[in-house]
């Protein structure tokens, strides 16, 4: 009896035993993913770095980049981690306000903004404090009904470059469309052009209000900028201008994707564009085929052709002509990875027409890091169904580096080649019968081993003497 007691305990844990004996820890080879990356080192550095090209994105098969992995010349994958850039660099797009100084024409005059000479006071940091501008004949300052040709601005004292302004004015039912020029200059006498035709808009179409306020640009980190009217200012003064900084060690640029729309037979009237992998979209724009259209759209997303959609964002779109063509500015959203994505349309208004729509999708690409061990050439390898998890992260990854060596790591150490071909599709073929059969044969033999050792247990509980009676 204390035998089967030492057993029984044992064979309670025999069923647990088989729910994890066919989920073994797999050896994953280089072969065994779809597609392939040579990266060449340049110098000898334990950890080297690089940004994930489009085709990574395109070729995953899991939203969580699982099948990704790095192999060394002798094919022995060696450990790497993905972060992203926007976390890590903590980018500023908080609102970042500097005073405005108007500069005014010549009352009753025609004067242009090279008529005007500045008169500066600076504070002792040498910043600008007062700015006054004077025409040829007079000053005009004093006199503020006199038309704005340009605002400036002193970016001395931001210790970022600037990459996009919003201009902000008063509330008001008024329609305009004003085009202006953004300039810089390090001695407020010669200018550079930024922008050379942006525009300002508030307009009202069919009783929607359209707006158009920002405006990007290539980083400056020039101490002066220039907002030049192009034609007539807007009927209202400029409130504030926000300006959105760059992040304190710099970001890589943008990616953008396009994807034309192809229009099912659904209602309300819906677009669906090509699978676009696993990108880390944040901003997101669509550009309607004809002028003066005006949409209310849902833009929905889905991991499957399967799954149901789910909203990323419900917005106006607009592309209209008065005087120059103007669009809706780009959507900002949070990081959204979806494979699938879907335009359905508000069908008030008469939709868009006969023709199809382009999404632009716009990401910034993760970085990922790996330790250099054994010779090269470094193989990046994408594209698994059912790849387990790699189970480093980023600190993991870079242990061995200082705090100092760990902020200095640059975006991209290595070089890349062309991608290649290595398993193929066959790398997203799921086998289900193979291992369904294992799986049916482990239970087999756990249930048998059950079976015989409880019949070794009965008869021993036979064999036992009855207990006596005593009186």
């Amino acid at each position: 009896m204390n035998l089967c007691a030492s057993i029984l305990p044992f064979l309670f844990t025999l069923p647990a035993l088989g729910s994890t004996a066919h989920e073994p820890e797999l050896r994953l080879l280089k072969q065994d993913f779809a597609r392939g990356i040579e990266l060449t080192t340049g110098n000898k550095d334990a950890v080297q770095t690089l940004l994930l090209p489009e085709v990574v994105y395109m070729t995953l098969s899991d939203r969580n980049m699982r099948d990704l992995r790095v192999f060394n010349g002798a094919g022995e994958e060696v450990p790497h981690a993905l972060r992203s850039l926007m976390d890590a660099k903590r980018i500023d797009h908080a609102d970042v306000e500097l005073p405005l100084f108007p500069l005014r024409a010549e009352p009753g005059g025609n004067a242009q903004i090279g008529d005007v000479s500045l008169q500066l006071k600076r504070s002792p940091e040498g910043r600008v404090i007062e700015l006054k501008a004077l025409a040829p004949t007079q000053q005009v300052d004093a006199d503020r009904t006199a038309p704005v040709l340009a605002y400036l601005m002193d970016l001395g004292s931001l210790s970022r470059p600037v990459t996009a302004l919003s201009l902000l004015l008063p509330s008001t039912q008024e329609s305009f469309l004003v085009p202006y020029a953004v300039e810089a200059s390090s001695d407020l006498a010669t200018w550079s052009t930024l922008v050379a035709q942006a525009s300002l808009a508030s307009l009202d179409r069919d009783g929607a209000r359209l707006e158009r306020t920002r405006v990007s640009l290539p980083a400056t980190s020039r101490p002066y900028l220039r907002l030049r009217w192009l034609d007539q200012p807007p009927p209202l003064p400029l409130e504030r201008v926000r300006l959105e900084l760059a992040s304190e060690s710099g970001v890589p640029a943008r990616r953008l994707v396009e994807r034309l729309g192809k229009q099912t037979e659904s209602t309300p009237p819906t677009y669906t564009f090509e699978s676009l992998g696993v990108l880390p979209v944040n901003r997101v724009q669509v550009e309607l085929p004809d002028t003066n259209t005006l949409i209310q759209a849902a833009l929905k997303t889905r991991d499957s052709e399967e799954a149901p959609w789910r909203t990323a964002l419900d917005a106006r779109y607009f592309r209209i002509t008065n005087g120059v063509e103007l669009s809706n500015d780009p959507h900002p959203i949070a990081t959204h990875v979806a494979k699938f994505w879907a335009l359905f349309v508000d069908p008030q208004g008469g939709g868009l027409g006969s023709g199809m729509p382009t999404l632009r999708l716009e990401y910034f690409p993760h970085q990922l890091a790996f330790v250099a061990r054994g010779e090269g050439p470094f193989t990046l390898a994408f594209g698994k169904a059912q790849a387990p998890h790699s189970n480093f992260d980023w600190s993991t990854v870079t242990q061995m580096l200082t705090g100092e060596q760990r902020r200095a790591l640059p975006e991209q150490s290595v070089t890349m080649g062309e991608s290649f071909a290595l398993a193929g599709s066959s790398a997203f073929v799921v086998h289900k019968e193979d291992r369904s059969l294992q799986q049916a044969a482990l239970w087999a033999v756990l249930i048998l081993g059950v079976a015989m050792l409880g019949g070794y247990c009965w008869k021993l509980f036979r064999k036992l003497p009855a207990p006596e009676i005593h009186k």
